[in-house]
């Protein structure tokens, strides 16, 4: 069945809410809300990891990944840059480098959508589709280092 065959079978207030998403705007880098440096801190596939999420203008970003091992020690570190878009709630990037080296491989691997289901001056929740993990972000300041790993002593 078509989108348009669909629209019919809504209700007055679901067709209004299906009429202003497709009126969203699309968010070019310049005028997004979630330009900025970001930090995130969790665990995806079994490894415990430390995030710094810079987003600029005019779409490109830097992302540095620290890796933490058992002993709260750092296993491993990474810089990838590519670029980004935000569209219709969703926040894509394409990986371009990492460490450097141009990143290859096919699409799956190189593309991540993530679901943006809050944003504001401090923060932002992400939803990544592929990993089904929730990561909430926070604002830092271009010069915030590293903390010590959540759950590690000082």
């Amino acid at each position: 069945m078509t989108l348009f065959r669909r629209a019919f079978r809504l209700r007055p207030w679901q067709m209004l809410a299906v009429l202003m998403l497709g009126a969203a705007p699309a968010y070019g880098a310049a005028d997004s809300p979630l330009t900025g440096r970001w930090f995130a801190e969790g665990v995806e596939g079994g490894a415990h990891l430390q995030v710094f999420l810079t987003l600029e203008t005019p779409g490109t970003y830097l992302k540095e990944i620290r890796v933490i091992d058992s002993n709260c020690g750092v296993a491993g570190d990474a810089k990838e840059t590519g670029s980004w878009t935000f569209q219709r709630g969703n926040l894509a990037t394409i990986s371009e480098t990492v460490d450097g080296k141009p990143v290859t491989g096919s699409t799956a691997d190189t593309h991540d959508l993530f679901r943006v289901d809050r944003v504001d001056d401090e923060h932002i929740n992400l939803f990544d589709t592929e990993t089904k993990l929730n990561w909430g972000l926070m604002k830092v300041t271009p010069v915030y280092p590293f903390p010590v790993a959540r759950g590690c002593g000082v």
